[in-house]
């Protein structure tokens, strides 16, 4: 998926450069402990964009761990300060019972987007909560070690509160131009403030 992304950003004249953190991290006891930044400050310096991701990675307690991507942006986000977080998933956004999977056909795509959580802030966070802990719970045979939808909306949500009029959104990775569209300020999926 890096790579498609990867290619999509450099098609579109983007200028991306793909930031592995497992070269550049140390983790204890499943967070950040140390990310030397200044790879990334240099790209953002030239007009690159970093593009990073969820990650295995070197831990000093555990050997190694998985950091997901909002774990990441966390630790980015109180040093960078960014104006915008886009969430590429397999869904257009957040769902309070398990969508249906995207299909091709664009018919499919408009009926389910309805159903889609069109902002996620203070007034209905703790809804959110309980309904995606109902709706997805985890599993022993099949754990998302990232925390899956929630685990997103819960990091988004704690970056929104410490970045004001920070514009977090999960979005499709799935749907053309979607991402592209969050990326220039568009309004698709779910807002997080």
């Amino acid at each position: 998926m890096n790579a498609r992304v990867l290619d999509a950003l450099a098609r579109g004249g983007l200028r991306p450069a793909l930031v592995s953190p497992s070269a550049e991290l140390i983790a204890r006891d499943g967070k950040v402990r140390r990310w030397d930044l200044r790879v990334i400050r240099a790209l953002l310096k030239d007009g690159q964009i970093p593009l990073i991701h969820g990650d295995a990675v070197l831990d000093e307690r555990r050997g190694f761990t998985i950091l997901s991507t909002e774990e990441l942006f966390d630790f980015l986000a109180g040093r960078l300060h960014p104006e915008r977080i886009i969430l590429a998933c397999d869904v257009e956004g957040v769902y309070l019972a398990a969508p249906r999977r995207l299909s091709p056909a664009p018919p499919a795509v408009h009926e389910r987007a309805a159903d889609c959580v069109r902002c996620v802030d203070r007034k209905n966070i703790t809804g959110i909560r309980r309904a995606l802990r109902a709706a997805v719970p985890q599993r022993a045979d099949r754990p998302d070690v990232t925390g899956g939808m929630l685990g997103k909306v819960e990091r988004l949500y704690k970056i929104a509160q410490r970045i004001r009029g920070l514009d977090a959104r999960i979005v499709s990775g799935l749907v053309a131009g979607t991402v592209e569209s969050a990326l220039c300020g568009g309004e698709a999926g779910t807002a997080v403030r």
